[in-house]
């Protein structure tokens, strides 16, 4: 993969009215975030991709919805996009940087410029959900993360939002069911874990989902696009994720603030 690539199509985005800036400088390449956003108060959300190497179709894929699917949404939605947070591990399809750390086990503790720079950049922002793609690359079939602040469901029978994603890809992908994911196990696609934010001073490394959701939003949904199937499918699943998460922002019809 070559995140030259990947810059140009981010120049082609920013002709097309996103703004785009550099928020840090990381193993020799530019960290990039793109936003879209109107004076009207409109429901916020924050997407990443890319933090892992090794896992080009949540970066190809976010890529793909934002030239052809985003602008049905960008007259609803406030965004804030970092469209691959670590170039250095995608163009080698490597997912550590250099030094062989995680990225994504260091947002309890920022060094790393690409983890620091994106703490910096969304600092004092609250956001009405965040959206985390990843994928894993040892399993066949989708699942995902979901974390929520109190009650989700607008009642008893409604779906929460990765339901209804996980059941929107179901007809284009298997979903993962009784797979181990590092000591929890998926549940017809489904990881929801009954996290509180007491709950993370016990854990010692943060992904970004588990930080983003400590302090910047209430919901957030990791999604684990199946490594093993075809890279065109994984960037499919991960738009049809990107379009349900609009369609639930703008449905619970309420905008965020700075804090």
């Amino acid at each position: 993969m070559e995140y030259r690539v990947v810059c140009e199509r981010l120049d082609a985005l920013e002709v097309q009215g996103w703004s785009r800036k550099v928020f840090a400088e990381a193993d020799g390449y530019p960290l990039f975030m793109l936003q879209y956003s109107a004076p009207a108060p409109r429901p916020r959300l924050l997407i990443a991709a890319g933090i892992h190497g090794e896992e080009p179709a949540g970066v190809l894929g976010l890529l793909d919805w934002l030239e052809r699917r985003a602008g049905a949404f960008i007259e609803a939605v406030d965004f804030t996009v970092f469209p691959c947070l670590n170039p250095w591990g995608f163009e080698r399809g490597i997912r550590y940087d250099p030094a062989g750390r995680d990225l994504n086990r260091e947002f309890n503790s920022p060094k790393h410029p690409a983890v620091a720079g994106f703490c910096a950049a969304v600092a004092g922002l609250r956001f009405d959900l965040f959206m985390d793609l990843h994928e894993d690359c040892d399993f066949y079939g989708m699942y995902l993360y979901e974390v929520a602040a109190g009650a989700q469901d607008t009642g008893a029978s409604e779906p929460t939002l990765g339901r209804r994603i996980l059941d929107a890809c179901r007809s284009l992908v298997q979903l993962s069911d009784g797979e181990d994911t590092g000591g929890i196990a998926t549940q017809d696609g489904m990881i929801a874990p009954p996290v509180t934010r007491d709950d993370l001073a016990e854990w010692d490394q943060w992904p970004i989902a588990l930080y983003a959701y400590a302090h910047h939003t209430d919901h957030v949904v990791t999604i684990e696009t199946p490594g093993k199937q075809p890279l065109e499918l994984r960037r499919i699943l991960h738009g049809k994720a990107l379009d349900l998460a609009c369609e639930h922002v703008i449905g619970r019809g309420r905008g965020s603030a700075q804090v």
